[in-house]
């Protein structure tokens, strides 16, 4: 094996290593990611997308975008506001789907 391949290896192995605090990989931009693949935030969470909208509407219409199916509305959370979540083609809500957050008129 010639010296250049031997260096790219080992320098791939050392990239694989700096995943983060006790995170088993990560991202191919290099954010940390649970054993399931889902990106860890700086508190070492799990990292929640929330887009806000202007309108109950807009938010199901978002959700219903990102999903294959109806979306699920979850009114009064313990915490956040009110949101809508992406769901699959049987009506399950998505893992780490974004929550499309809106304004209670």
């Amino acid at each position: 094996m010639s010296n250049d391949i031997k260096n790219n290896n080992q320098s791939g192995q050392n990239r694989t290593s700096n995943s983060g605090k006790n995170s088993p990989s990560q991202t191919s931009s290099g954010q940390a990611t649970d054993a399931y693949g889902n990106k860890i935030g700086p508190s070492g969470k799990q990292q929640e997308n929330i887009v806000k909208h202007a309108s109950d509407k807009k938010a199901a219409d978002a959700a219903r975008a990102e999903g294959k199916g109806k979306p699920v509305n979850h009114t009064s959370p313990r915490e956040g506001n009110d949101h809508y979540r992406a769901t699959d083609k049987e009506g399950n809500k998505i893992p780490c789907s974004t929550h499309h957050e809106y304004d209670k008129k």
